[in-house]
């Protein structure tokens, strides 16, 4: 797990989603994603995504973005009294005072340390070498 992220009040650590979430994730959200990381401020981008990010949602049906929320609330846990605890277990919000802010601002950490928000921040890269089909 990463270090300790402050949300609402509350410390988190964020564990990356595995390849099988991340392609998942990375294929649902592609179109949000992709628009919103034509933000080059980082800074602005993280600040702003809870907003654009639901209002971009509207597009996702409703097992989509629950998915999208389980999968990557379940990497999440809080601190409490020393010991972290899971955030979301079975799809159960575990803490009642997660709020949308709150549970967004944590999928934004989930995505950066999925390296899911790098993976459409960067353009896709050409092969300068020499592969199949490439003459000598």
């Amino acid at each position: 797990m990463s270090g300790d992220i402050p949300v609402g009040g509350h410390a988190y650590r964020v564990e990356p989603l595995d390849i099988f979430d991340q392609f998942d994730i990375a294929r649902r959200l592609a179109p949000i994603v992709t628009l919103l990381t034509m933000q080059k401020d980082r800074e602005k981008l993280q600040k702003g995504f809870a907003r654009a990010f639901v209002s971009m949602a509207s597009g996702l049906s409703r097992e989509d973005g629950q998915a999208v929320l389980v999968t990557c609330l379940s990497r999440v846990h809080r601190s409490q009294s020393g010991a972290y605890s899971p955030a979301c277990m079975n799809g159960t919000m575990m803490f009642s005072d997660i709020g949308l802010q709150d549970s967004i601002d944590l999928l934004w950490h989930v995505l950066v340390a999925s390296k899911i928000i790098d993976f459409f921040d960067v353009p896709p890269s050409v092969s300068k070498g020499k592969g199949a089909g490439a003459k000598a």
